[in-house]
């Protein structure tokens, strides 16, 4: 049920007018920069009347070209200057402006996708995302920069939902919250995602994470007396009607937004909910009522044909004619097929998106880790040539029985040292343990994450047995782009947890990060091993060594669990 038309267009209006003028662009003269750069502000209040200036006083100029494309966009109108925009974007890519290379790629794809191009909208909108976290620190995204990245992974949540691929457009959804909140947007923004989130989830029937969604974003909003509210009590009530069963309720908050609503079209939206439940309800006059409405006068494709459908569906029970609700459905038999090779493609490049990440993150780790190894190797070096230093100095001084004193005393002196640096060592990574559990998020989003109950979901109903070998379990057996999936949650929701166990026992190697990981959601070895598609020996002895290396005696279940929750 996606009755976000409204809205979305009117929450993508107001985010889209964020940019301040940003940088310097290589243009003719210094006054043109900064009446440009005028314009650029005025667009965040007056989009219309920066579209008014900038149509006064055309000029073959990279910045005007992308102005005048983000204001025809904010001011709902064509792209009329599309190859302009296209040369702008190679010239802001060739000059080294980031952030206005990242806005000409993200306006670029605002162009494919009003033609309907959604693989290559997609493509330019990462893009930008991608330029945006290749050239700023995390601690530089604010501001501006964090008004565009919010918009920027809203643009891409609503396009995967649109393609109903629910899983990546949860993630760009849940991508986009720290930056609504880094530059304190309106609170309905935020309860806008919260209900994009919520319709995910419902659509891949995780209800119970629905349910969670929509109740943050009721609790967000500080009124009743808007849409967002009233979309989002519609959406719960058809919720709570699909959990329950039970319809009084559900239709009686929705009789209420059906003499709340202040358009047509979101009358019909309110009736199309109506009559679905009293369908499943099997009321089948009161489901006609409301279906009827809303196929003969909403304007909405997708509330229409689903009105059809189940107009169809009441006519077969009755033995009416449904052949005006057949017809009509005849043009959407294929589109789900034509579709397909939309969604493939989409699916791909969110996967080389995500593959990206995980590289970049695994190449900073690696800086780290060379970084403090050469430091280590050049202290020590320093160390050793002081003490030379010292020992050589005085054995020119010393009769050869104060030497052997002198090295007994070195020796003492060198295990004092090395028991104290242990400590210190000891101390240092307890310390970073405990900064890094101070910002780390609650273990219950975790598990509501999709690929934990992807996981989770897998192994119900499945007896695994210890004895027998993991061929037999193959279909259990996670992919890569599962396990890239749930690092990414691991590392989103427990950021450095895999440097952390890095720290503590430096040889861990990647299977044994993943059994950890795998740990995390208090599953018995012997299902760790089905899904990591090796014997239950072979874990069995892993954990041995892991408890060693991390100094417990308790599960690794246990003992995962508890630190997250520390």
């Amino acid at each position: 049920m996606k009755l976000r038309c409204f809205i979305g267009a009117f929450v993508f209006l107001v985010l889209a007018a964020c940019q301040h003028p940003v940088g310097t662009v290589c243009t003719p003269s210094v006054p043109l920069q900064q009446e440009l750069a005028v314009i650029d502000t005025m667009m965040q209040t007056r989009p219309d009347s920066a579209l008014s200036l900038l149509l006064e006083k055309p000029m073959d100029n990279p910045y005007y070209q992308l102005l005048l494309s983000e204001a025809l966009y904010k001011n709902d109108s064509a792209q009329l200057n599309r190859l302009e925009l296209l040369a702008a974007v190679k010239y802001f890519d060739s000059v080294g402006s980031p952030f206005l290379s990242a806005r000409a790629h993200y306006i670029k794809g605002v162009g494919y996708y009003e033609m309907d191009s959604v693989v290559l909208a997609c493509q330019e909108y990462l893009k930008a995302l991608e330029i945006m976290e290749e050239h700023y620190d995390e601690d530089e995204l604010v501001g501006n920069k964090a008004k565009f990245m919010a918009l920027a992974q809203t643009h891409l949540c609503v396009l995967f939902s649109d393609q109903f691929l629910h899983a990546q457009a949860i993630y760009f959804g849940k991508q986009s919250l720290p930056y609504y909140y880094k530059h304190d947007t309106e609170p309905w923004h935020i309860a806008w995602i919260f209900d994009e989130l919520g319709l995910n989830y419902n659509m891949m029937e995780q209800l119970d994470s629905a349910a969670f969604y929509y109740i943050k974003a009721l609790a967000i909003l500080p009124d009743t007396n808007n849409i967002t509210y009233r979309d989002i009590t519609t959406a719960r009530s058809l919720l709570s009607y699909n959990q329950q069963k039970e319809p009084q309720e559900p239709l009686k908050q929705l009789y209420c937004m059906l003499a709340m609503a202040e358009s047509e079209q979101e009358y019909y939206s309110r009736c199309l909910v109506v009559g679905e439940i009293f369908f499943y309800e099997l009321q089948y006059d009161s489901a006609w009522k409301y279906l009827n409405k809303v196929f003969d006068k909403s304007s909405v494709i997708n509330s229409k044909k689903q009105a059809a459908e189940l107009l169809a569906e009441i006519c077969k029970y009755e033995g009416k004619n449904s052949e005006t609700y057949a017809n009509y459905l005849v043009p959407f038999a294929n589109q789900e097929e034509n579709k397909s090779e939309i969604k493939s493609q989409l699916a791909e490049l969110y996967s080389a998106y995500i593959q990206k990440q995980l590289d970049n993150a695994r190449q900073l780790r690696q800086k780290y880790y060379k970084k403090r190894m050469v430091g280590t190797v050049v202290g020590l070096t320093v160390l050793l040539a002081v003490g030379f230093a010292i020992y050589h100095k005085k054995r020119k001084r010393r009769h050869k029985t104060q030497i052997k004193a002198l090295g007994g005393r070195l020796r003492e002196s060198n295990e004092a040292l090395g028991a104290e640096k242990k400590e210190k060592e000891k101390l240092l990574l307890q310390l970073n343990m405990q900064q890094r559990q101070k910002t780390w998020g609650s273990l219950d989003d975790f598990m509501n994450e999709s690929i934990c109950q992807e996981i989770i979901g897998l192994l119900q109903d499945v007896t695994i047995k210890r004895d027998v070998k993991s061929d037999y379990y193959s279909q259990l057996r996670l992919n890569e782009n599962q396990l890239s999936q749930l690092t990414i949650a691991v590392e989103h929701h427990f950021y450095g947890f895999s440097e952390m166990l890095s720290m503590q026992y430096p040889r861990i190697n990647g299977n044994e990060i993943n059994q950890c990981m795998l740990s995390l959601l208090n599953l018995e070895n012997v299902k760790i091993a089905a899904l990591l598609h090796c014997d239950y020996s072979t874990i069995f002895k892993r954990s041995v060594k892991l408890k060693k290396a991390f100094g417990t005696d308790k599960s690794l279940q246990v003992y995962f669990r508890e630190l997250v929750l520390k």
